[in-house]
């Protein structure tokens, strides 16, 4: 097992490499002066000259070929790209560029908000698929497993937007039952989670139901019936434990949601969470912002998929590794 999470730490630094190279190029090839946009399209050379020498605009992107060539290892690597990565990993996130404010004082302010929505979502979305796919396995191939697959593929039809925007308009604006806008603490989460617990509830039914039917046309599920165990006891206790590996491989992975928050959701409600945070950053080329929130994404996607396999093998005894 340990020399399994060596193996998965050592193959996920070139994914984070070119997580962060993708995204630093891909920043660096638009279009945009940053310094031209701070400093005014009247700005004088030597302001521009200050600014881009503040923010290391002023260095080479990747290597100083003429320093590298004349020796001068040191300062061949004095690039945009290096002190970027240097940053990102001593946990200095550097300052952004259309708030002006360091991108770690945004990040403690906005993540409590995040989390007030996305912990909440996780947990209430798994418990409902996993109690709706039990319900599902166990009355498999009647009419009330067609309604509930109906109602699945009725829920994986509709777009998250217009379902959110409907809610929005009846639900908070007609009926008043909650905030239309704004953040109200603990009555205005309370619409923003029911969707989000909604959206995307169809497929994971769907992925729950899928895997707990495998699991019970095993040989051993059919042993422990021939022993006298009952339906329900044989969907909740002896099929669950060896599902929960799938379950987790597709859950565990979606770590960075709790992280950077739902895009859509805090922008509709004006949530100041990460998620709006990470829209402005966007729309207004913020990207120290993009690239700091693309990174956490990256390494918490890449840790919920380590310890999903990590504890699938732990809970199914059928899993070896290698």
């Amino acid at each position: 097992m340990k020399r399994f999470i060596i193996q998965r730490l050592m193959a996920a630094a070139p994914v984070l490499f070119g997580v962060l190279l993708l995204t630093f190029g891909l920043s660096r090839l638009l279009p945009d002066d940053f310094a031209v946009r701070l400093g005014g399209e009247h700005a004088s050379a030597e302001m521009l000259a200050d600014i881009r020498w503040a923010h290391g605009l002023d260095k080479p992107l990747f290597v100083a070929w003429d320093r590298l060539l004349s020796g001068n290892m040191a300062a061949a690597f004095d690039t945009q790209f290096i002190g970027h990565c240097r940053k990102l990993f001593t946990l200095d996130f550097g300052r952004s560029w259309s708030a002006l404010r360091p991108v770690s004082h945004m990040l403690r302010e906005g993540v409590g908000a995040s989390l007030a929505i996305t912990v909440p979502v996780m947990l209430g979305s798994a418990a409902a698929s996993v109690v709706l796919g039990m319900l599902g396995a166990f009355v498999w191939r009647t009419h009330w497993d067609r309604w509930l697959l109906g109602a699945c593929t009725l829920n994986m039809s509709i777009p998250g937007v217009a379902l959110i925007l409907a809610a929005q308009y009846f639900v908070a604006f007609e009926w008043g039952w909650a905030p239309v806008h704004g953040w109200a603490g603990g009555r205005g989460l309370i619409l923003p989670v029911l969707l989000g617990i909604v959206i995307g509830l169809g497929a994971d039914v769907r992925f729950c139901r899928a895997v707990l039917l495998k699991e019970m046309n095993e040989d051993f599920m059919r042993t422990a019936l021939a022993k006298g165990v009952g339906g329900w006891r044989l969907c909740t206790v002896h099929s669950l434990r060896p599902a929960l590996g799938p379950l987790l491989a597709r859950w565990l992975p979606r770590l960075p949601f709790l992280l950077t928050g739902s895009l859509f959701l805090e922008r509709v409600f004006g949530i100041p969470g990460l998620g709006g945070m990470m829209v402005d950053a966007i729309s207004a080329r913020d990207f120290p912002v993009i690239n700091v929130m693309t990174f956490i994404a990256a390494v918490l996607h890449l840790l919920g998929q380590t310890v999903a396999d990590v504890l699938s093998a732990r809970i199914d005894p059928r899993i070896r590794i290698s």
